[in-house]
């Protein structure tokens, strides 16, 4: 939720411009995730068994008020498992990561709100 730059989420890539429509977003989002798994599937085969693809996206009893959340909408996580599924060698396991899931308002959150829509796609494992 705060590793990705603000830049990323502006139009030229830039702060000092309004953030980029949905559509930009989710093309950046794709280009980004399709070159990471490339270069690694490609540099390093059979390596990288795994991949977290999104993490800590609930806070507070609701989606955690990012910039994903402001600039994509409520199924930014989902479009990040969908890439990544596409791109995803097979046979490599796509994971969502949470802490305090031990906590039972967060724990029903993430299993209504994140994995049952992910798991209806059979976008994760």
């Amino acid at each position: 939720h705060n590793q990705t730059p603000k830049w990323f989420f502006c139009e030229n890539y830039n702060e000092m411009f309004p953030f980029a429509d949905r559509e930009t977003i989710l093309s950046r989002l794709e280009n980004y995730i399709h070159g990471v798994l490339d270069f690694v599937q490609n540099n390093y085969p059979g390596i990288v068994y795994a991949w977290d693809v999104f993490n800590e996206i609930v806070d507070e009893g609701d989606f955690r008020k990012s910039l994903w959340l402001r600039t994509v909408g409520e199924d930014f996580f989902i479009k990040a498992f969908e890439y990544a599924r596409k791109y995803a060698a097979p046979g490599v396991d796509l994971f969502y990561n949470d802490y305090e899931t031990s906590e039972p308002w967060k724990r029903d959150f993430i299993i209504e709100k994140v994995l049952t829509p992910l798991k209806g796609k059979g976008f994760v494992d």
